[in-house]
């Protein structure tokens, strides 16, 4: 991902390099894999959908998400026809949600996870003069297509940050600027976060910037 140039450079896996030298990635810098057409689309992160040839790319600067297909023989990336619903960037805010972005407010989004089943996607918003926010969009079976569904407080400032557990029923989201943990239980039905609890970090010296689940046999 390279949020400067707008674009999305491919580097190749020499899977017969068995030495794992300087050689194993192929990358040629001045051919990028995919520019996006929306001029300061700025794309931060990406994931893939588990099933279907789809990639989830998140823009940090207009705080939307673009779906882009994938060629699996080729490893080319590329845009769904205009006539199709997956083709246009979809918004992490909800005008209508308490908890959205204003007029008088300036955002970046950052964090994108898929819950472990496949059925929700999450995104953060770190908003400069507000609370923070945690965007949660359904994923259609079928198409891979998003919808929102819920725009939740992210309970802190700047939302960098945050971890779904590999069982999928609990979320932890970290506040880079205010030094605090959002607990909660997702909602299996709907994906939303529920019974949340908030954990201050400040006496700990502690800037949560990124969160990992690590499960353990006591």
């Amino acid at each position: 991902m390279d949020l400067g140039s707008n674009c999305i450079h491919q580097l190749i896996l020499d899977e017969d390099n068995a030495n794992y030298d300087e050689n194993i990635l192929n990358y040629n810098s001045t051919k990028p894999q995919f520019v996006f057409k929306e001029q300061g689309f700025g794309p931060r992160h990406c994931l893939r959908h588990p099933s279907l040839p789809l990639l989830y790319v998140v823009s940090e600067l207009t705080s939307t998400i673009k779906i882009l297909k994938i060629d699996l023989e080729k490893g080319t990336l590329s845009e769904f026809d205009d006539d199709d619903e997956r083709n246009s960037c979809i918004s992490t805010f909800d005008i209508d949600h308490p908890n959205t972005l204003t007029s008088d407010c300036t955002s970046v989004t950052a964090a994108i996870h898929l819950h472990p089943s496949g059925k929700f996607l999450y995104c953060s918003n770190r908003l400069f003069d507000k609370e923070g926010s945690l965007a949660v969009f359904r994923v259609h079976p079928d198409n891979g297509s998003l919808r929102l569904t819920d725009v939740m407080s992210s309970g802190g400032s700047f939302p960098r940050d945050f971890c779904i557990s590999d069982d999928g029923f609990r979320m932890i989201i970290a506040n880079q600027n205010d030094d605090t943990l959002l607990i909660g239980s997702i909602n299996q039905e709907t994906g939303s976060i529920e019974e949340k609890s908030k954990v201050i970090l400040k006496d700990i010296s502690f800037t949560p910037i990124c969160i990992k689940y690590l499960p353990l046999k006591l």
